[in-house]
């Protein structure tokens, strides 16, 4: 049998990739759409503009949980796929039943959180009452029942790890059915069910994330991917200097929780931060275009979310081929492997940037009705568009990062650009008068910038030697 060659080397890669980035891209879409169909009932409320507003900066606030719950997402699939890739698999489910324990102890702080933050962040960002009122309470039920999101995230970390992607997906299909029937009934009310508004939504999201996360543990344990058995100071040790606990109280290994929060907190500090940054760009769109402004900067990110998916996607498949490649002792392969899920990404985003600029309105239309808001929308997506390909770098190479158990740089990175946007922001409003166009500018511009520095420091190669 004659050995392949360098090009059919790269098409049999372009397939791993698409059969890892694909399943993991349609995960990611199940999200969206759950958002697209909360939009969807939110508009048909009465006071439109205020609930959507509402939704929103929610949705700022959801960011922050999402970026908690990555330091399980993120820190899991570095550690698991390295086991993975060394074959030491009892060592790999053992890790995976640690992330669980995890999951449901962070679960608590962040409803503490959640239930305490939800009044300040609204009295901070809006002037509506309405909007404070109806937001509060969606952020208070969605942060006291995400622990079944945090749950569904380490399964989900625990399957990418060992390459498989598909099963999250088929999974979130059915979240998506689920989500679209108990909307309505929460939010207009049903029966003996009351008529909840906007805090429905939340309520019907951790309902239907909490049956996703049983649904993947259930799966987890049919297919022996977890076990609460110590396989060993042998299996665990990686290296020579690799920290070694027990499980103590309750069964929780807290060397283990450093290992894993190591690799994820940087990258949950970066969201951290980006959200609570959004926070106050949204303030500075409400001061700048009214309720109508704030509510399109949350429409906006409703249509640029395809391309996010498909970055999502693409991050989700480098983090677990550079793991993988890795832990096998192929750093050359791993880096080829970020570079060829940067260049499909890029492209596919490229796409749906004309797709925005030239169908914007249509789009729009299917959220709210014409007037400010949906022109201040339509506004977003033409500008935003130009910054989807940097977009594809940026995220696709933090999700490289990632699997090499790297955070720190693009943590970094991010975090420059983002504290940035504050200033320029309010410059461009008000310094420049620019107005809302200048807001959106900014925003671009200043993902453009980011997309590229990751880039050029992820071509230092930094990350080929780290450690987990």
């Amino acid at each position: 049998m004659s050995e392949q060659t360098p090009k059919s080397r790269l098409s049999c890669l372009d397939r791993e990739i698409l059969a890892l980035a694909l399943p993991a891209t349609g995960s990611q879409l199940t999200l969206l759409i759950h958002t697209w169909v909360d939009t969807w009932w939110v508009g048909r409320l009465e006071n439109e503009d205020a609930a959507l507003a509402a939704l929103a900066v929610s949705t700022f606030t959801i960011w922050i949980f999402a970026s908690i719950a990555s330091i399980l997402g993120v820190g899991l699939t570095a550690l698991i796929a390295r086991y993975v890739g060394r074959r030491r698999i009892g060592a790999a489910r053992y890790i995976a039943y640690q992330g669980i324990l995890q999951a449901v102890a962070l679960g608590v702080l962040t409803a503490v959180i959640g239930w305490t933050m939800a009044p300040v962040v609204f009295d901070l960002v809006s002037t509506d009452d309405a909007v404070r009122e109806s937001g509060t309470e969606y952020v208070q039920i969605f942060w006291i029942g995400g622990f079944g999101i945090l749950i569904a995230r380490s399964c989900q970390a625990t399957f990418r790890a060992h390459g498989d992607t598909r099963t999250p997906f088929v999974v979130g299909l059915l979240g998506i059915v689920l989500n679209a029937v108990l909307d309505p009934i929460f939010m207009f009310g049903f029966a003996f069910v009351p008529r909840l508004g906007v805090p429905g939504v939340a309520l019907a999201t951790v309902t239907t994330t909490t049956t996703l996360a049983l649904v993947l543990l259930f799966l987890l344990r049919r297919r022996r991917l977890v076990s609460k058995t110590y396989p060993g100071d042998d299996e665990i040790r990686l290296e020579e200097h690799t920290r070694i606990g027990r499980p103590r109280w309750l069964g929780f290994d807290q060397t283990l929780f450093r290992r894993v929060t190591r690799i994820g907190l940087p990258v949950a500090q970066s969201g951290v931060l980006f959200s609570l940054i959004y926070l106050v760009v949204s303030r500075i769109a409400a001061d700048t275009g009214g309720t109508a402004a704030q509510a399109a900067l949350g429409l906006g990110h409703r249509g640029e979310g395809i391309a996010f998916v498909l970055c999502a996607g693409y991050a989700t498949a480098a983090a677990s081929l550079v793991g993988r490649r890795i832990g096998e002792g192929k750093v050359i392969g791993a880096e080829l492997a970020a570079w060829r899920c940067v260049r499909q990404c890029a492209l596919v985003c490229g796409l749906w940037g004309f797709a925005l600029v030239f169908a914007g309105e249509l789009l729009a239309t299917l959220f709210t009705d014409p007037g400010p808001t949906q022109d201040a929308t339509v506004l977003y997506y033409s500008i935003i568009a130009w910054c989807l390909v940097p977009q594809a770098i940026q995220i696709v190479l933090e999700g490289a990062f990632g699997g090499a158990g790297l955070t720190i740089p693009p943590m970094v990175i991010s975090m420059i650009f983002a504290l940035a946007r504050i200033p320029l922001a309010y410059c461009a409003a008000f310094e420049w008068n620019l107005g809302v166009a200048g807001i959106w500018w900014v925003i671009s511009l200043t993902s453009i910038l980011r997309g590229l520095a990751i880039g050029f420091w992820f071509r230092r190669g930094t990350w080929k030697t780290q450690s987990v």
